[in-house]
């Protein structure tokens, strides 16, 4: 098989394939500009945590899944706050989302849906707040709720007017928009690329 079949023809491929590095790319870069969001709000931030909480299955069995959860936001006061977000990106043309009923945000909302199913209403006191992102930028609900509350703690934070957190709030969307669209852009480029090498004996780039 050539790259471009590997690929597909709009070289997209990449994009949702959890195999290579385009996937994890544009996740990682959201989830980096989601932490920035958040430490300007005034909160804490740790990465890539384990919750004991979560743990699917009988603990120290072979079938236990463990939940490592993207971001960790909190703070201690006033009014303290914490949130548990599992970050998600699904590519918007994907196959799974090409059939059914098609509208706007579908994609970010079926893919929080499927967060939410995995990890139910809460255990153990930790409730999870899936934030996906479209490929082409559009948030899903969790995601656009997260901002607004961190948009209050920045307002808060610094007796603002309604609007200058609007005005923060708009662009943090656009950071994260610009995060995202950088990552999409490195990931198809290097398809691109890839895709029009030669290519040895064995079908392997050479």
């Amino acid at each position: 098989a050539t790259w471009c079949q590997v690929l597909g023809p709009l070289l997209d491929h990449a994009l949702c394939c959890s195999k290579g590095g385009g996937f994890y790319r544009v996740h990682g870069a959201v989830a980096r500009a989601c932490t920035s969001i958040a430490h300007e709000a005034g909160c804490e931030v740790s990465k890539e945590e384990v919750v004991p909480e979560l743990l699917q299955g009988e603990p120290g069995s072979p079938d236990a899944v463990e939940a490592r959860l993207d971001l960790h936001i909190w703070t201690a006061g006033p009014s303290p706050a914490e949130w548990w977000v599992d970050v998600t990106h699904h590519h918007a043309w994907a196959v799974r989302y090409r059939t059914g009923r098609l509208f706007a945000g579908r994609v970010a909302q079926e893919a929080e849906k499927m967060k939410a199913d995995r990890y139910g209403p809460g255990v153990g006191g930790v409730v999870v707040t899936p934030a996906a992102v479209e490929s082409w930028g559009r948030l899903g609900p969790g995601f656009d709720r997260l901002l607004r509350q961190l948009e209050a703690r920045w307002a808060s934070l610094r007796q603002a007017d309604a609007s200058a957190a609007a005005a923060t709030s708009r662009r943090w969307r656009a950071e994260l928009g610009v995060a995202q669209t950088r990552a999409l852009h490195v990931t198809l480029s290097r398809a691109n690329r890839a895709s029009r090498e030669p290519e040895d004996a064995a079908g392997v780039v050479a």
